[in-house]
């Protein structure tokens, strides 16, 4: 039974499961935040509001930077989360809703408080 836990343990080392290994490994590639857009009305599914073009994932992925999504319809406590653990955003372009003005202009005053 030792034997067994003990390979296992191994394992799952080699595999990369053990988290502490992760946590060990400094990420030194920026996170670029790309807010996304409402769904046109042609597209609208239940459960589907929002959406993010694949063009700017692949865009700044090129760049070497990991991307994270900013979801529209959250609170400002996840707004304020994203806005402190982000190296930047990226606010595409197209028609906008009246959420997405909201959430750029959360980041825009966010910006020049911190700057000035």
């Amino acid at each position: 039974m030792i034997r067994l836990l003990l390979i296992s343990l191994v394992i799952s080392k080699i595999n990369g499961n053990d988290k502490r290994i992760y946590s060990a490994i400094e990420n030194t590639r920026p996170i670029i935040g790309i807010l996304t857009q409402p769904t046109p009305s042609t597209w609208q599914k239940p459960n589907r509001t929002t959406y993010l073009a694949a063009s700017y994932v692949k865009y700044i992925e090129a760049t070497g930077a990991q991307v994270v999504p900013i979801r529209m319809y959250q609170s400002i406590d996840y707004y304020l989360h994203l806005f402190n653990s982000l190296n930047g955003v990226l606010f595409p372009g197209g028609d906008f809703s009246n959420e997405y003005l909201y959430v750029a202009k959360l980041f825009h005053m966010w910006t020049l408080k911190l700057f000035f």
